[in-house]
């Protein structure tokens, strides 16, 4: 009997390190990442009440980037949630709609049909695996993700079922790459954006909207991604909810597709809407390169497609204007990432100064060689308002932390240096190390936080932007404002 019990406390306790270690080792996809915040998009879901929920929006990256909740809510009532996802195919966003409709009742399911077409042709899923684990590892254990998991390896034999489910198989070599949100749940605050993934790039190019000029233009489907679109759809028509599908702006997009999947639309009663064609970009409205539809929209294209494709919702299809507090209480979250877009686009020094002066931010300075000779009386009107209250003499080392509880700095010929810890909106304590070396000493800057350097270290003032809201560095920049021309420098990789 001794020797039973041994056995099964043995068992047990394997059991609970193994799944503690899955959980640690699984990338997290990222919570800091403005771009395609994954995981964080279907930990929200699942935070979502039952029931509340009355669209839902399926497909890839482009998806993701294109329609946001939050604006859908703020101008038209309407509660929407975006469960897009990099690479999604067509199979992916089969198993994440039923996934959803065991939590949510939608009036309208809107789903991208780029994944109708061969996109990764050596993939039999047509996607890649890293991608597909991005969709799925989040997904709960359920009876639907089982099905999902043996759906995707049997499809795809080089994949490893086990290793769904004891993720260690596959993540095993990340020990060495582990972050705080791997160790402690508290040390991020998920993405509270409802599934949109905010992107700050401009149009690049020169692009003209699609107008139909060939109607005898074919492109050949993907069989199986075709068999799960018709299973998309005759589930949705089971169970009353109408299904739209979008073909979103993108140079790939041929009218031999357009004429595909309006084809497909017309056979099987299904709504269509291409956002490639000129009308409909004339109708959204955006402005090109600044308001950016194409692609990856950017934030400013995405909230006037939110704002055309909700109206599209409210009058042609009859979603209703709810009143709801779980988009009520996330409309600082976004208006906070609203504002880090603009910060982290802004290349004026004027702007980027009086835009950050308007966030929940913790502002790290450091400047190298001179950095205050060029500071003429608005720049030094800007640096007063952020809290710098003292002069800084032309070549002289210079460093400071700047928030609404906390504020120092070191000025001196010598090089100065700053050390000390904040809390972020979770309480868990941030370290951080500023050091500057002006003309006079060792030419250099450093922006340490939690043992990352984040510091552009160029001539000027270096400027590293922690969001104490969403904890996390959203931006770091340089300006040269030891010469007139203020050169911006940014940093490329966060």
């Amino acid at each position: 009997m001794k020797h039973v019990i041994k056995t099964i406390a043995f068992v047990l306790i394997a059991a609970v390190v193994i799944l503690v270690l899955n959980k640690r080792i699984e990338p997290k996809f990222i919570y800091s990442n403005s771009f395609w915040p994954v995981t964080s998009t279907y930990e929200q879901f699942y935070e979502m009440e039952k029931n509340s929920v009355d669209v839902i929006f399926l497909g890839s990256s482009v998806v993701e980037n294109a329609f946001i909740p939050q604006t859908m809510y703020d101008t038209y009532g309407i509660r929407s949630y975006n469960l897009g996802s990099e690479q999604q195919s067509i199979l992916l966003s089969w198993w994440w709609l039923n996934e959803a409709l065991k939590y949510q009742s939608p009036k309208v399911v809107v789903l991208d049909s780029r994944f109708l077409f061969p996109i990764h042709e050596e993939n039999p899923i047509n996607t890649v695996e890293t991608l597909t684990r991005k969709c799925i590892d989040p997904m709960r254990f359920s009876a639907n993700k089982i099905k999902a998991v043996h759906d995707i390896c049997t499809r795809d034999p080089s994949q490893n079922e086990l290793s769904y489910y004891l993720t260690n198989i596959r993540y095993h070599d990340r020990w060495t790459e582990l972050a705080p949100e791997d160790i402690d749940k508290t040390a991020y605050r998920p993405a509270q954006l409802k599934g949109y993934g905010i992107s700050t790039l401009a149009a690049a190019g020169e692009w003209v909207p699609f107008v139909p000029q060939d109607t005898d233009a074919r492109e050949e489907v993907d069989p199986l991604m075709k068999e799960y679109l018709d299973k998309i759809k005759d589930l949705l028509a089971e169970r009353g909810i109408k299904l739209i599908l979008i073909s979103l702006p993108g140079d790939d997009f041929t009218e031999a597709m357009q004429n595909t999947v309006a084809e497909y639309a017309e056979q099987t009663g299904t709504d269509y809407y291409n956002f490639n064609r000129e009308d409909i970009i004339n109708a959204i409205g955006a402005e090109l390169p600044a308001e950016n539809v194409l692609i990856h929209m950017n934030l400013q294209g995405a909230a006037k497609t939110s704002n055309w494709f909700g109206g599209v919702l409210s009058e042609q299809y009859g979603v209703p204007s709810v009143s709801d507090s779980q988009w009520e209480e996330t409309e600082a979250f976004y208006q906070q990432a609203v504002l880090g877009a603009n910060v982290q686009r802004a290349t004026d020094v004027y702007a980027y100064l009086n835009t950050i002066a308007f966030g929940d931010y913790t502002i790290f300075m450091s400047g190298k060689e001179d950095c205050s000779s060029a500071l003429d009386q608005n720049l030094q009107y800007l640096l007063f308002q952020l809290g710098i209250m003292n002069e800084i003499p032309p070549g002289d080392s210079f460093c400071a932390i700047l928030s609404k509880d906390n504020q120092q700095m070191a000025i001196g010929d010598e090089d100065q240096t700053l050390d000390g810890v904040i809390k972020n909106s979770a309480g868990i304590l941030v370290d951080y190390h500023i050091g500057s070396g002006g003309s006079f000493a060792s030419h250099s800057s450093t922006i340490v936080i939690n043992g990352k350097e984040y510091s552009c270290n160029d001539a000027g003032l270096n400027i590293v932007i922690y969001d104490n809201l969403r904890n996390m560095v959203i931006d770091s920049v340089c300006f040269n404002t030891g010469i007139p021309e203020h050169t911006c420098t940014k940093k490329g990789s966060l």
